[in-house]
């Protein structure tokens, strides 16, 4: 991706969201891209722990891959187990959309 894409990329106006599934649903795939070709393989996500953790609580704020803030509530899930409680985490911009992984929660998702 060139600068140019980039500053475009960094201009958008991008949201977060959190999609919940439970640890080892069979819903909960994505697409890998293999040398021998592309395989479903179970969505690594992030834990509720993990997300709490990364937050510091069940109130606080996710970077994006651009570096903007965004305040998220996991209010909902206070009784939710949290290892088998899992989430993909999307940031969305209009008509653009980027699921990011845990390894990639603060760097470019391409």
């Amino acid at each position: 991706m060139d600068e140019a894409q980039m500053r475009h990329l960094r201009s958008l106006r991008w949201t977060v969201e959190l999609v919940p599934y439970q640890a080892g649903d069979p819903a909960a795939r994505i697409v890998a891209h293999k040398p021998s070709g592309d395989v479903m393989v179970p969505d690594p996500g992030l834990s509720l722990a993990e997300l709490r953790a990364m937050i510091g609580g069940n109130e606080g704020e996710l970077t994006d891959p651009f570096g903007n803030k965004h305040r998220i509530s996991l209010q909902k899930y206070v009784n939710s187990d949290p290892v088998k409680t899992r989430f993909r985490v999307n940031y969305k911009s209009q008509g653009f959309e980027r699921a990011s992984t845990p390894a990639r929660l603060h760097g470019p998702v391409i």
